[in-house]
């Protein structure tokens, strides 16, 4: 329904309860979508903090763990007394006041210790060959001293050896526990004697994991930093054998990658073991090499985001039918006195229909419009004044037209009449002035031939500019019809570059065709096609200097031509290039100008160019040259005035 069909009083109600609509709807969006987003960056931060909390937790125990291997290593480093049995109760006092570890121990390279390795062959905590190797542990339940295994291969002595700094050795399962060990190496005079290292646990992890909860069904998991398992609330299988690459979730990958590097952070993903829209936080254990994770279901987490949400929103509702409910009513107070102001409005357009603007508004209304019937009685004061005047003037005005329409008309009139009887004797002149020049009737001396050729060259320059401006004149009383055909674009160009040859050579120019045709046939005006292509070469002929050379390309294809010309011509000035295409414009206008010509060559051009549905244009600088362009469609082009 257009809007002029709308009653003003319903505008006036609609306008007013819909701005404020519009107006608290927006203030309010934008109120919740603030204070929902803060709430929502809130609810994030909480749970980044809590996973840093834990991941410290674990991080303080992890460095308390490392601490103990390094300070052993260091007692060990500067230990003097050479008492394998005072070390021995050592360690194993160390494991008594330290709980949380499985195992405590040495590890010296062979006589590295005090010398005397040979003499210890099969005793407790030593090799075949008599190495210190202490290992006191619980693993099997009391507590217990045996030799370390596997020392020569594993990671846990031969890292600090290489390194010789203290190593975190990635989780592993040592007789069916999942253990990290701590190793620190003994370095004695800036040399390597062996290792000191405590094993934990790592089940403990698991423990903790499962009494931790995260919002009301969330959970939470350590990993390796090479992403495998070392808790989960509910599937115990996984716990070292699982890795994170393994569900096979592109972000659960991603995570997987930034805790390998290190890396702190949170992806929102699908929970692969319950389905859910979950968001990961995880933090790095910087004492250890495993990686904390909180996993929140999305909808718990941001719970409290949405009740927010839902009480903005009603209290947004509220306010809106609340508001609109008083702009009813003010609008409703408005319509009453713009009807009123209508309904005289109305009286006032009948009786003006009529001619009789005597009628008057009523100017007994409420302050605020008084304005408006005053206003419209002095306009209708005004108005019984100058209707007499208006009268009186467009009487005036349609004589005017009439007359200037007259003397278009006389004028295209005496243009056509006068072109036509031009154009009998000049066609006799051109004739007979051809026969003598071709002395098929007699030879002709070098004076003779010299007017014939000057008389056959004016007359034919003259027919040219005869036909221009009956051409023009049609085009401007309208009788000129464009006459759609199916032609030869390569011929027609052809005709106009032969056309074109003794003119060229006169001036010695380098005439160049460079067309690019890839239809054989397009549908336009031929002979319009051939006046639009000459005047724009023959144009850029005359105003290009001895020498000089001028260009025709573009290309022609089923759907569109598009040819431009190009001289190095004397150009156009920057003032003159938007008045070119204008009738009997020259730009080189003085009595004594030196081109010659009508100025309605480039007038014609845009004539019939856009008789086709084209459009034409120049590019000039003045001393480089110019560029006259033009294009037209040639598949839809229908006979048309």
């Amino acid at each position: 329904m257009e809007s002029n069909n709308i009653s003003l009083k319903n505008k006036i109600l609609v306008s007013v309860i819909l701005g404020a609509f519009l107006i608290l709807s927006v203030s309010s969006i934008v109120s919740i979508s603030t204070v929902t987003g803060q709430e929502e960056e809130m609810a994030y931060q909480q749970s980044i903090e809590m996973t840093k909390n834990y991941a410290n937790y674990f991080d303080g125990n992890a460095r308390k763990n490392q601490a103990i291997a390094t300070t052993i290593s260091t007692a060990m480093s500067n230990y003097d007394s050479a008492d394998r049995n005072e070390v021995n109760d050592m360690l194993k006092g160390i494991l008594l006041e330290n709980p949380q570890l499985i195992g405590v121990y040495l590890g010296y390279e062979p006589n590295a210790f005090d010398g005397r390795d040979a003499d210890f062959i099969g005793t407790e905590g030593h090799d075949g060959t008599g190495r210190f190797l202490p290992f006191w542990n619980t693993i099997n339940g009391p507590i217990s001293v045996e030799p370390l295994e596997d020392y020569e291969t594993s990671e846990y002595y031969q890292l600090p050896k290489e390194l010789q700094q203290t190593v975190v050795i990635e989780p592993y399962f040592y007789r069916g526990i999942l253990v990290v060990s701590y190793v620190s190496p003994i370095m004695r005079n800036g040399e390597f004697v062996g290792i000191s290292g405590v094993d934990v646990s790592l089940e403990y992890f698991d423990e903790i994991m499962s009494n931790v909860t995260a919002f009301e069904s969330g959970y939470t998991f350590v990993t390796s930093n090479s992403g495998i398992l070392l808790s989960h609330p509910e599937h115990k299988e996984w716990i070292g054998t699982k890795k994170l690459d393994d569900f096979g979730v592109a972000e659960i990958s991603e995570m997987a990658t930034d805790i390998r590097d290190g890396k702190r952070g949170y992806i929102e993903t699908i929970d692969p073991d319950n389905g859910r829209e979950v968001v990961m936080f995880y933090e790095p254990i910087n004492g250890g090499t495993y990686s904390f994770v909180l996993c929140a279901p999305k909808d718990e987490m941001l719970a409290g985001v949405t009740v927010l949400r839902n009480r903005l929103l009603f209290m947004s509702l509220f306010s809106i039918v609340l508001v609109g409910g008083v702009a009813y009513m003010v609008g409703r107070s408005t319509d009453q006195t713009i009807k009123k102001m209508l309904d005289d409005f109305r009286l006032i357009s009948d009786n003006a229909l009529t001619g009789n603007f005597d009628t008057r508004a009523d100017t007994n209304v409420q302050i605020d419009f008084k304005k408006i019937p005053v206003g419209l009685n002095q306009i209708l004061d005004n108005m019984g004044k100058l209707t007499k005047e208006n009268e009186k003037a467009m009487d005036a005005l349609l004589h005017a037209k009439i007359e200037a329409e007259n003397a278009d008309r006389t004028k295209a009139d005496f243009i056509s009449n006068m072109s036509h009887e031009l154009r009998t004797p000049l066609t006799l002149i051109i004739g007979f002035s051809d026969i003598l020049d071709s002395e098929h009737y007699g030879a002709l001396n070098e004076d003779q031939k010299k007017y014939t050729s000057s008389v056959l060259k004016n007359a034919n320059h003259l027919l040219e500019l005869i036909t221009d401006l009956l051409d023009f004149s049609n085009t401007e009383v309208g009788t000129m019809e464009l006459h759609s055909n199916d032609f030869s674009a390569a011929d027609a160009i052809d005709e106009i570059e032969a056309l074109m040859i003794p003119i060229v050579s006169e001036k010695d120019i380098d005439m160049t065709y460079n067309v690019d045709i890839a239809a054989p046939t397009i549908k336009a005006d031929v002979i319009k096609f051939k006046q639009i292509l000459y005047h724009l070469v023959n144009n850029a002929i005359k105003f290009t200097d001895q020498g000089g050379s001028v260009v025709v390309g573009g290309k022609v294809s089923d759907e569109s031509l598009h040819i431009f010309v190009k001289d190095t011509g004397v150009g156009i000035s920057p003032e003159n290039l938007d008045k070119l295409f204008n009738p009997f414009y020259q730009v080189d206008a003085s009595s004594t100008r030196g081109y010659g010509g009508t100025g309605l060559g480039l007038a014609l051009v845009r004539k019939f160019v856009e008789m086709h549905g084209g459009e034409v244009w120049v590019e000039s600088e003045l001393g480089e040259g110019s560029t006259f362009t033009f294009a037209i469609p040639t598949d839809q082009v229908a006979d048309k005035e």
